[in-house]
């Protein structure tokens, strides 16, 4: 017997491996975030700056990573923690934003490299999610695109901070 749909752009299974994916992404996100959030990297009047924003990161991460494991499947002969791996998409192709560099070229990689697909991932899953059938699936897909888009602003407005007070020297 064929899985059923459960929306316009899947079945259970497809449903399955997408959270699996978006886990695995908060949860790396979580992790790098919070390894940036701890380590100083000089006495720059930014640093602290970069170091809080990126603890705050971490936390919504280490959040959108946890309500992504708790709408992971629970059926038999399913293993959940198989399905929690780097997504075969997009997503996987932007990590390399994230480079190893300086505050302000991880925060870059992460505002304007990394979470506006992430965001446009999230948005477009909840476009044709189906509501009576991904409920608890679009509830997270929300919270990801408002968290994904504020942590996106406010990365921004820290980096135009940093631009104003001239922190990064000559940038354009």
């Amino acid at each position: 017997m064929p899985e059923r749909m459960t929306s316009d752009w899947g079945t259970i299974g497809e449903l399955a491996e997408r959270v699996g994916g978006y886990c695995w992404v908060e949860r790396y996100l979580f992790e790098v975030t919070g390894q940036w959030a701890g380590a100083a990297e000089s006495d720059s009047p930014w640093d602290a700056e970069f170091r809080v924003f990126f603890a705050a990161s971490s936390l919504q991460h280490a959040d959108l990573a946890a309500r992504w494991n708790d709408r992971l499947p629970v059926r038999a002969g399913v293993d959940r923690d198989a399905l929690v791996v780097p997504p075969a998409s997009a997503l996987t192709s932007h990590l390399h934003t994230l480079d190893a560099g300086t505050g302000f070229k991880k925060l870059i990689g992460l505002v304007r490299g990394y979470l506006p697909p992430l965001v446009r991932a999230y948005s477009y899953h909840l476009s044709v999610a189906n509501p009576a059938s991904d409920a608890p699936v679009m509830a997270v897909l929300g919270e990801g695109r408002r968290t994904g888009s504020d942590e996106v602003r406010r990365g921004q407005s820290l980096f135009d901070e940093g631009v104003r007070r001239g922190w990064f020297g000559r940038v354009g």
